[in-house]
């Protein structure tokens, strides 16, 4: 799709808005989770985008982007005629009919900019009714004739794509709907899409439609296109083509109820701004699209490969079929799920707290920074994304030491409690058995395994000696990375929980079951993505996650 808007000169493509960097920071805030597709836009007309696309910068104010205007980058999209731009904000998830201030969805804002370059290129007489504020500024506008045409046509490219995302086609601003207005053009393959997308010509009346046809050969034309769509009662509307473009049905691919894998050259949703293929992608992370039906959405899934063991097959199963289900849980239940993680997690902390295997500081870095608690990020993250939390967490167990309120020394309380680039401890010990050298005491330096880097020695003797019991897990990378006493007593527990939950749901008999009620043993279930995804919850747009056995 690419190639071919790059390829039409009257697409303007090197000038879309999609280089800029205002909506670069929009596309990767928005991969994040930081804003929200249907984000407000501010005022922003650049000088060289607006003269590229034949409108003199003087013209900013009928663009009407800005506090409380209620505009999104669709809306701006549809009315600057940026063709690239308003494919991309329908990827990203923008609302199709979104209304701005003034009740106007995108559609509608493309179809009134073709209307506005007809008139001023004398194409269409102006009639009583039309926008007065806008079209007294027509005289701003020192465009050519193939200019105005070329921000027509690109407008109605726009308008054109957006009724097969079924827009709705009956959107009405002032006295105006987009098949009036398809009619005032004579645009008539125009008018057969709106009314094969269910236009209703009744909102306005035929007559007043008719009227807008001044020779017997165009009235003749719009009653044959009349007579053939209307009534258009049980009439189905064609299949929305999926908005990831790729020319098929939305029904035949991203709701075709298998998950496509997500594209290898998009941006990561990390946020690191590379490519997915050069980035999480080299983690072990695998992201999935498809359909989410509540938002009207092409949603983004991640997958981390992770390496999880429960104690019988029963239980293994069970999980598995929790999963599928978990899928297929509605969104506007899952709260639900989310306030019984916090009250296992509460009944969690406070036992270990009351068998002293939960360290006090590491307790209170987890309250400061929740939902986040600290866990060997195990390759899960963007090296920025590691050290960013793990500058957040330390920065919460600095604030505990300053409270003053624990009598260990600050050494301790760090050696307890604070975590390293890796997520694990900061200060490492060597773990080759009976040796309990710690990293930077007494000018002990620690180097990890050369062949699988998952685990530390402080010497060669000790890595000998430790070699027998550490061959198998360097060559099958299934080392457990090293971990604070507080983070395994924690994940001890979870997993437990978890199991305990699991037995339950497999006895019953029926997965369901688990998530009726106050749906507390789901939400135990749900622990596990806790667990083992917490630290990438940042990375994807929502969903269930996915963990995989092995």
């Amino acid at each position: 799709m690419l190639q071919s808007f790059k390829s039409d000169e009257k697409i303007s493509f090197d000038s879309s808005l999609i280089y800029r960097k205002i909506f670069d920071e929009f596309r990767v805030a928005t991969f994040t989770s930081i804003l929200g597709p249907d984000t407000e836009v501010n005022d922003y007309v650049p000088d060289s985008t607006a003269v590229t696309l034949d409108v003199r910068p003087k013209m900013s104010s009928l663009y009407k982007c800005g506090t409380s205007r209620q505009k999104t980058w669709l809306h701006y999209a549809a009315w600057m005629g940026d063709v690239p731009l308003a494919h991309e904000c329908v990827r990203l998830g923008v609302t199709i009919d979104r209304k701005d201030q003034e009740g106007a969805t995108a559609l509608f804002l493309a179809c009134d900019r073709m209307l506005l370059c007809a008139i001023i290129g004398r194409q269409v007489d102006m009639i009583e009714g039309d926008n007065r504020d806008i079209l007294g500024f027509t005289e701003l506008i020192s465009c050519s004739p193939d200019q105005l045409q070329n921000q027509q046509w690109r407008c109605g490219r726009i308008a054109e794509m957006l009724v097969w995302q079924h827009a709705n086609v009956n959107v009405k601003v002032g006295n105006m709907t987009p098949l009036q207005i398809a009619c005032r053009l004579h645009d008539w393959p125009f008018v057969e899409t709106l009314l094969s997308h269910g236009a209703d010509p009744t909102i306005c009346g035929t007559d007043v439609l008719l009227s807008y046809c001044h020779t017997p050969g165009t009235r003749l034309r719009l009653r044959q296109l009349l007579s053939a769509y209307t009534p258009n009662v049980g009439r189905a509307r064609p299949e929305r083509l999926c908005p990831c473009w790729s020319s098929k049905t939305l029904k035949d691919c991203h709701n075709s109820g298998t998950a496509q894998p997500f594209p290898p050259y998009f941006l990561c949703r990390c946020g690191s701004r590379k490519c997915f293929s050069k980035c999480c992608s080299r983690r072990g992370i695998r992201l999935i699209d498809q359909w989410d039906h509540p938002t009207q959405c092409i949603r983004t899934d991640a997958t981390v490969t992770a390496t999880i063991s429960f104690s019988s097959p029963d239980v293994c199963d069970t999980f598995d079929q929790f999963q599928q289900y978990l899928r297929r849980y509605e969104d506007d239940k899952k709260a639900e799920l989310g306030r019984g993680q916090i009250r296992h997690m509460e009944r969690i902390t406070d036992k270990l707290l009351g068998q002293k295997r939960l360290s006090i500081a590491y307790w209170f870095a987890m309250r400061t920074l929740a939902p986040f608690f600290a866990m060997p990020f195990d390759c899960t993250m963007p090296k920025f994304a590691c050290k960013d939390l793990m500058s957040k967490w330390n920065a919460a167990v600095d604030q505990y030491i300053g409270l003053g309120t624990d009598g260990q020394s600050r050494a301790a309380i760090e050696l307890e409690a604070k975590i390293g680039l890796d997520g694990g401890p900061v200060h490492k010990h060597c773990e080759a058995t009976g040796c309990g050298n710690v990293d930077g005491v007494g000018g002990t330096t620690l180097k990890c395994c050369g062949a699988c880097k998952r685990i530390m020695y402080c010497s060669a003797r000790c890595q000998t000696a430790d070699w027998v019991q550490h061959k198998r897990h360097c060559k099958d990378g299934k080392q457990v990375l090293q971990m604070l006493p507080s983070q395994r007593a924690l994940k001890e527990e979870i997993i437990q929980t978890v199991e305990e939950a699991l037995r339950r749901i497999h006895r019953r008999g029926d997965i369901q079951q688990a998530f009726e009620g106050d749906a507390m043993d789901a939400a135990a279930v749900t622990l596990i993505f806790v667990l083992s995804l917490q630290s990438f919850r940042d990375l994807q747009s929502g969903g269930a996650d996915s963990i995989r056995r092995h």
